[in-house]
């Protein structure tokens, strides 16, 4: 009964996902040759299903019947400390021009082979019961892989999440999570201002409320930004969050800027001071309780919201960001049995 579940289960997963895929409109910002999936898990009983399309290519490099695709992918173990660095391994996959390429991360549905697709290799991930990101990249300026001869294919990616255990279905496609930019070591640079969350000022504030606690945990998962050799190769780059009051009018200059009282608005828009700096290595999940703090956690437990701001600080044996792809985790069971929601927070 069990086994028959779950390939049913498997099977209508599957089905919602490529509904969704072929569904989805390929809006917003024009794809590039660096792709970054923000979150992907290997946790048992979930499933990560990448889709990614190529739009437009040069000729297939010279030697090389298929376009090379690198794959790096940068994990921590279920559960570990957000502070600690991430663990990453890396390799060429390959595709074609106007290729569809989709596939289950960890190959627990052999996607490539229950529908027919000759023409693409993408590389899975082995590791069980891990989470983290995915960058996949085709870029000629980078200096990465194990093959070479990159094409700057135009790249389209987009994920499915679906955790039978949590009640997490999650998707996001790649229209703000790519870059053009190249580090000084040569590797996709995330950062840049063609990167994900850009910003010409960098304020790199985002908004983040919370529903009263009783009903839903509300936690924030997030990836700092950097070069692809930093945030994935090394593991090492970090960002702090506070939570900081609202903006207020510089009358020097007449911008709407970032206060840094440090506190969060109750439901009653009523402010608490108060601040608590807690950092990110590599990604990391931060509930709403280690943000607020101890002295905090009463104040807005019917509901509440502050800027959650990146203070940027420097500690030692990492690489420092103020930027940060983020995405506000909630769960509930007021509906019965559990649901989650994933869901991005954007810059201000």
């Amino acid at each position: 009964m069990k086994k028959s579940f779950q390939k049913t289960l498997a099977a209508a997963s599957v089905g919602a996902v490529l509904a969704a895929v072929s569904m989805g409109a390929q809006a917003g910002t024009p794809g590039t040759t660096n792709l970054l999936f923000p979150y992907i898990t290997t946790k048992a009983g979930a499933y990560t299903f990448i889709s990614i399309t190529n739009q437009v290519g040069t000729a297939t490099p010279a030697g090389a019947s298929t376009g090379a695709l690198h794959f790096t992918y940068a994990t921590k173990a279920i559960g570990a400390d957000a502070n600690s660095n991430c663990e990453h391994v890396d390799s060429d996959g390959a595709t074609t021009l106007n290729d569809l390429m989709q596939f289950e991360v960890a190959k627990k549905i052999d996607l490539k082979t229950m529908v027919g697709d000759t023409t693409s290799t993408p590389v899975h991930f082995d590791g069980a019961n891990r989470e983290g990101f995915l960058v996949v990249n085709n870029s000629s300026d980078a200096r990465y892989g194990t093959r070479g001869g990159y094409a700057n294919f135009r790249l389209y990616g987009e994920a499915r999440i679906i955790d039978t255990q949590s009640g997490l279905f999650f998707g996001y496609n790649t229209d703000d999570l790519h870059t053009t930019g190249i580090g000084a070591d040569n590797t996709p640079d995330f950062s840049d201002p063609s990167g994900p969350d850009s910003s010409a000022t960098s304020n790199f504030t985002k908004v983040l409320s919370w529903f009263p606690t009783s009903i839903v945990s509300t936690s924030i998962y997030a990836v700092p930004l950097n070069t692809e050799w930093e945030m994935g190769y090394q593991g090492r780059v970090r960002t702090h969050f506070t939570l900081v009051s609202a903006d207020i009018k510089n009358t020097s200059t007449g911008r709407v800027e970032p206060a840094v009282f440090g506190g969060h608005y109750n439901n009653n828009e009523v402010f608490q001071s108060g601040q608590k700096t807690v950092g990110v290595t590599c990604f990391g999940s931060i509930t709403r309780d280690a943000l607020v703090g101890d002295l905090g956690k009463a104040w807005s437990t019917n509901g509440g919201w502050a800027n959650l701001y990146s203070p940027g600080h420097a500690t030692a044996g990492t690489t420092p960001s103020q930027n940060a792809v983020v995405f506000k985790q909630e769960s509930t069971s007021a509906l019965g049995g559990t649901q989650s929601f994933m869901s991005r927070l954007m810059i201000k």
